[in-house]
This record gives C-alpha cells, sequence and structure tokens, in this order.
C-alpha cells in the first residue's frame, strides 16, 4: 500500500485524518499508444469477438478504458460498463499489460519495461516439506510493469478455482504478448511474457482501503490517526475503533483463505490486505491476486497438511506484525497485557470456524498471545524506539527515517515470532478435522518440531538480513539505542 503523507493540524485525540478523496479514486487517464506490441488470446472462455477486441485495446493500449480504482504497479482496474456486449461483469482488472504511477498528484499510463528489472521482486520466502522441514527460497526476477507469461495462465486458474467456490473473480482470459513479427516477448531474463485479465466490479476496493490504519503520537504524547481506515470517507473514528476494525476484517480475510484452501485448492497465496476484496453489495470478502499460487491438486498429497500449516503461519505472522505496526505507540504494550487488544483470538476464529469449537480455539488464541506479549517485552526498547520513529516519520516534516523503511524492519524484527505461529497452529491443525479433508501433519515430538521450525525461521532471519545487503535499509542493532532484541 503506498504511503501518503498527511500533516497533522489536529490535537483531539483519535483524531481522524482523512487521504484526500483523489488520490484513491482518481480521474481516469487519456488513451494513449503505450506499447508496441499484439496480444495472442490464449484462454476466454465465453467472450466473444467484439468484446475480445475490447480487452485487446486495452492490453495494446491504443484504447485505455476508464478506471474504477488506481494503484501503482502491473495492474489496471478498468470499467466495462460503457462497453457494448453482455459482460459477465462491469469491470475488469489487466495484470501484466503496464499499469499506472503516482506522478506528483496525478495519475499516469506506465508502460511495460521488459529490460529493466523490478528490484522490489527480489523476495524470500519460507518453503516446507512434508516432514515440516523448512527452507529459503527466493522468487524469480521480475521486470517492471509486466507479468510472465506461467504466472497468467497461474493467475486466470486460481481464479476460475475460486470462483467456482464463490471465493473470488473468474478469470476472463490470458494470453501472450507479442513483437510486431508475432514473436513471443521476453524479459530481460528470457522470460516468455503474458497478460490475465480478471472479472472485477466498480464498487469493489482492496480490503487494505477498510482495514488500513496507523496510529502516531504527538508531541504532547496524543495519539492520532495519521492512516485512516476506509480511505472512502466512511471508517471507523477514533483509534480503538481502527484497530477493532482491522481485527474485524483480520477475522475475515483468515476465513476466506482458508475457505481457498479448503474449498478451492488454493496454496501458496501471500495473505496481506491487499490481497484480499471487499464487496459491499454482498457484504464479503474475496480472495484476489493469485499469480504466484499453486493448486493442491498439482501438489504432492503428503504436502498437503504442511503446504496448509505453513500458509497459515505465514498470515497469522503478517496480520499481526501489520497490526503492531499500525497500533504501536506508548499504550500498545500495556493494551495487550491488559487484554485490550487480544489480536489472535479473532485470527484463529476466522481459520477454524466449522473445524474446532470456540472452546478449542481458546486456548490456542491463549498461547500465542502470551507468546506475542513474550516477543513484545523481549524487544520492548527496540520497538518502542522504531515506534518513536514512525510518529516523527508521519508528523515530521523533514523525518530521520523514512515510513518505508521503518516498515520494512519492523517485518524483517517480527520474523522469528513465525517459530510460535507454527509451532501453535501444528497443533490447532491436528485437533481440528482438517485431516479428514487430506490436510494431515505428520506425528513428530514437541522437542523435535520445535526444534526445526526455530532452525528454519532462524536461517529465514538471516537469509533477509543479508539478502543482496539491503533487507532492512537501517542497522537494527548499530543506530537503535537500547536494543534488547536477541
Amino acid at each position: 500500500m503506498r504511503v501518503v503523507r498527511v500533516n497533522n493540524n489536529e490535537s483531539a485525540k483519535g483524531a481522524i485524518l482523512h487521504i484526500p478523496a483523489s488520490l484513491v479514486m482518481p480521474n481516469p487517464v487519456p488513451p494513449g499508444q503505450l506499447t508496441n506490441y499484439r496480444f495472442r488470446f490464449l484462454k476466454a472462455p465465453g467472450l466473444r469477438t467484439a468484446q475480445k477486441e475490447v480487452l485487446r485495446r486495452e492490453v495494446c493500449g491504443t484504447t485505455r478504458l476508464p478506471l474504477v480504482m488506481a494503484n501503482e504497479g502491473r495492474t489496471r482496474y478498468t470499467s466495462l460498463a460503457e462497453q457494448p456486449g453482455k459482460w459477465p461483469t462491469d469491470a475488469a482488472k489487466v495484470k501484466g499489460a503496464g499499469g499506472l504511477r503516482l506522478q506528483g498528484a496525478s495519475w499516469c499510463d506506465s508502460a511495460i519495461k521488459p529490460e529493466i528489472e523490478f528490484i522490489g521482486g527480489r523476495q524470500l520466502h519460507l518453503a516446507i516439506d512434508d516432514q515440516v522441514q523448512l527452507s529459503v527460497i527466493k522468487t524469480g526476477e521480475k521486470t517492471l510493469n509486466t507479468l510472465g507469461l506461467s504466472r497468467a495462465h497461474t493467475e486466470f486458474s486460481c481464479q476460475n478455482s475460486l470462483a467456482a467456490a464463490d471465493l473470488g473473480f473468474p478469470g476472463l482470459a490470458y494470453g501472450s504478448l507479442l513483437d510486431r513479427s508475432g514473436h513471443s516477448v521476453r524479459d530481460r531474463f528470457g522470460h516468455k511474457l503474458g497478460v490475465a485479465i480478471t472479472a472485477h466490479e466498480r464498487s469493489v476496493t482492496p480490503v487494505g482501503n477498510f482495514a488500513s490504519f496507523c496510529l502516531a503520537e504527538n508531541s504532547a504524547g496524543i495519539e492520532v490517526v495519521v492512516l485512516p481506515t476506509a480511505a472512502l470517507g466512511h471508517g471507523p473514528q477514533g483509534a480503538a475503533a481502527c484497530v477493532a476494525n482491522y481485527l474485524g476484517f483480520a477475522e475475515r480475510t483468515a476465513y476466506a483463505k482458508m475457505s481457498a484452501l479448503r474449498k478451492a485448492g488454493l496454496a501458496r497465496h501471500a495473505g496481506h490486505l491487499d490481497n484480499f476484496l471487499f464487496l459491499p453489495r454482498r457484504d464479503v470478502v474475496y480472495v484476489s491476486d493469485t499469480d504466484s499460487c499453486q493448486l493442491f491438486r498439482n501438489l504432492p498429497k503428503g504436502l498437503w497438511g504442511p503446504q496448509l500449516l505453513r500458509d497459515i503461519a505465514s498470515d497469522t505472522f503478517r496480520s499481526i506484525e501489520s497490526l503492531s505496526f499500525a497500533a504501536f505507540t506508548s499504550r500498545f504494550p500495556n493494551q495487550l497485557a491488559q487484554g485490550e487488544i487480544r489480536p489472535f483470538d479473532p485470527i484463529l476464529r476466522g481459520y477454524f470456524r466449522g473445524l474446532l469449537t470456540a472452546e478449542e480455539i481458546q486456548p490456542y488464541a491463549e498461547s500465542l498471545h502470551q507468546a506475542y506479549l513474550t516477543y513484545v517485552s523481549e524487544r520492548l526498547d527496540h520497538f518502542s524506539w522504531l515506534a518513536e520513529q514512525k510518529s516523527d516519520a508521519f508528523t515530521s516534516q523533514s523525518p530521520a527515517i523514512s515510513v518505508e523503511v521503518l516498515r520494512n524492519t519492523w517485518q524483517v524484527e517480527h520474523v522469528s515470532f513465525i517459530t510460535d505461529c507454527l509451532r501453535v497452529l501444528y497443533y490447532a491443525v491436528r485437533q481440528s478435522s482438517l485431516a479428514k479433508e487430506g490436510f494431515s501433519l505428520p506425528d513428530i515430538s514437541e522437542g523435535l518440531l520445535h526444534a526445526k521450525f526455530r532452525r528454519g525461521v532462524k536461517r529465514y532471519y538471516m537469509s533477509m538480513i543479508y539478502h543482496d545487503g539491503s533487507a532492512l535499509g537501517i542497522s537494527t542493532r548499530g543506530e537503535c539505542p537500547a536494543t534488547t532484541a536477541s
């Protein structure tokens, strides 16, 4: 999610500072010739020739459709409502045919750049085998505003699996980019490039637009909301309401994630908020952005349970570190200790709805809560210092450290908590009825299990610190006074 700086001129506790609407729903950019490429449909079930031509012109940039939502990157959300013919939805998500970039306060078209590496695509991930042994893998190289052909096919297939279970929008089409001679366009790494086109709705936006927020403290120690929930203008008012709203959506995305795993067979979905969509018309959450996913039917049966464990543990980690970064002020540790904020209760209710009773879920949620209390207390000086820098980054005209660097540092410094997420959720999955659905886990002693998780996560943590020499952007040991992190 792009960070928008908002100056704070209010002193009331919990004041909401709204992001300008023009940055959330901008005017359509004018159409223009952006590429010299052709587009070949490989699959487009149910689309007529005239509809394919509308989408082809959008992909090739000869006639850009009106935008219904804008975000930086390789994806365009475009309107189909004004186009002739009977479309399955009133909008489409077009990924891999260029995208948008924010220039000042205006959105501009940005063509594909297969010759330029996308540095942000260099990411590390935890992998798991059928004996729950962890390893670290690196994603393949990417180029700016592009999508590999194999990933376009993956998104098309995964979205149709989700749609069959009413958990996501269906894929409308996918295809390959060709040069003027009819040859496949390849990026600088030799990957064939493609485009995935998925159905969408004009009223739908990522969950992050409704759940994301960030708290800071001003010079008087008063909490202010500097990135409000529901940037479209109808979010909860006040810090406590923002936390409650976030946790409400965390429960809903957890349920959508587990449903996608069980009912759509979708594995390895990156579960951050902007990869889920909120449909106000039906008040439901959909799963989105599936080009890096896999379907369980393509994985060995013995890997199903471990992969499910890895996925929900990763998302639990992601939820708590995102919440704590957003909510961490001088009050946050006491709010955790006193139970005013209990993040794991709703998250686990979402995962295990219909799989465990409320009484069975509660001990696992409590175990994670106590583990996180310990995790924070052991790193309290470190986290408090980072939170002070976060407040400075939002309230100062010339912050010492950028929000982006602080956000990355916060995430890396939470990586070790994945060990506790894996350990606790291993037993929750085994107690649930998931094994009857094919998601069984190997029987491993507690000591060996914890050693496997601790060793694997430690390697992941060290890899993130030294990956390309730039994982953190600042030294988490050298520039932070009174650091107590182990």
